[in-house]
């Protein structure tokens, strides 16, 4: 089932999920619809009812005859929820941190993996950052990997390898690096700051280290 849905920014339809419900002590089948929608601007936003067109089968009798019908007709019946009232808040800038890139969300999680875990000195090698969470994925975005200076400390970083990839539930981050030093032992937890909607603050979102072993370039005479 289909439901036609008003918004600020038009209009749209939106598939629904069914199941069961209990309502005032019976049993009814229900649709579910859910869309996810992220503000724009702060302020207070009216949202039209959403209307569900339904059809139900009903027996056509022919005329003239009786017992039962020659074929079915179909019954419109269109219901209407009730209209929504939101007021968008802006952000806070107490404590906000300054690589910030704008994600809100209930969780985040990051994963950071790499193609393999023994190199020489100046090997590259494939870091894959992987965020879970965020509701909206598309345009989501974390903080440069050149700015952290953790990361760049131990590893050249190639400004033209950088690939995003979006999945299902989740989004990549593909960069290309470089161990500097054999001294290097590991490659640092990835840090993606976020504003939790639940509680109704900024916290940050960390990847597990990676341990590495790498071994010094050898030179050939």
């Amino acid at each position: 089932m289909r439901m036609s849905t008003n918004s600020p920014s038009g209009s749209y339809y939106l598939s629904g999920k069914s199941g069961t419900d209990m309502i005032n002590g019976a049993i009814y089948n229900t649709i579910t619809f859910k869309q996810v929608i992220i503000p724009k601007n702060t302020g207070e936003f009216d949202f039209l009812p959403g209307t569900v067109q339904a059809w139900t089968p009903v027996e056509n009798s022919a005329p003239g005859t009786t017992g039962s019908g020659s074929g079915w007709n179909f019954s419109s019946t269109v219901v209407a929820s009730k209209g929504l009232t939101l007021r968008v808040l802006p952000l806070p800038t107490q404590k906000r941190p300054a690589d910030f890139t704008g994600i809100i969300a209930e969780e985040v999680h990051v994963t950071s993996s790499v193609t393999h875990r023994e190199m020489n000195v100046g090997d590259p090698i494939v870091l894959t950052i992987e965020i879970k969470g965020p509701p909206l994925l598309k345009d989501m975005e974390i903080p440069p990997l050149s700015g952290i200076a953790k990361l760049t400390i131990g590893f050249k970083l190639r400004s033209d390898s950088e690939i995003m990839q979006l999945e299902k539930d989740r989004k990549l981050f593909i960069q290309t690096i470089r161990v500097k030093s054999e001294s290097v032992r590991r490659i640092p937890s990835i840090e993606v700051p976020y504003f939790n909607t639940l509680s109704g603050t900024y916290e940050v979102a960390k990847s597990r280290p990676i341990p590495i072993t790498v071994r010094p370039t050898r030179m050939l005479t």
